[in-house]
Parts: C-alpha cells; sequence; structure tokens
C-alpha cells in the first residue's frame, strides 16, 4: 500500500473517532446543561474547581499518551464549554 493510501485510510478512521467524539461531547453538555438547571434552581455557583480537578486527576490516570498538561488544556476548554451551557438559564 503506498503511503498516499495509508494515509488515506488514517485519515477515515481519525474522521469517525471524530465523529464519535462529537456525539459523546454533546451528550456531556447535554447533562452538564441539566447540572446547570439544578444549579440555578438551587443557588449553587456553576464553576466547581475541586470537581474539575477531581476530573482531571482521574483522567490523568487512565490516560497512557496524554502529558498532564495537554489533557489538562484540553478538559479546561470542555470545563469552559460545560460552564457556558450551564450558564444558559433555559
Amino acid at each position: 500500500m503506498s503511503s498516499k493510501n495509508k494515509i488515506k485510510e488514517f485519515r477515515q478512521k481519525i474522521n469517525s473517532i471524530d465523529n464519535r467524539i462529537i456525539k459523546l461531547l454533546e451528550e456531556r453538555f447535554l447533562i452538564a446543561k441539566e447540572i446547570g438547571q439544578i444549579k440555578f434552581n438551587s443557588n449553587n455557583k456553576i464553576l466547581d474547581a475541586k470537581r474539575e480537578r477531581e476530573i482531571i486527576d482521574n483522567l490523568n490516570i487512565k490516560t497512557k499518551i496524554i502529558s498532564k498538561e495537554s489533557l489538562s488544556v484540553i478538559y479546561k476548554n470542555i470545563f469552559k464549554v460545560s460552564r457556558e451551557i450551564q450558564s444558559l438559564k433555559k
């Protein structure tokens, strides 16, 4: 198999994985939205820094190739979007 064909095959696999990732992120954000509604109704703050640290620490133990710094960057962005969604009072 040529290099060009191998790259094409790997890119198709990446596209498939990206499609699964976006579906999982949307599922996660829908749950975050529900949590945001509960927080709003009970006058709790949106930001839960302790919970965010727990998530990153837990995932850091599970990853084999992602550095702690990279994992932190990825999840801080996910948390940011989650907080934005939780802030919507719909």
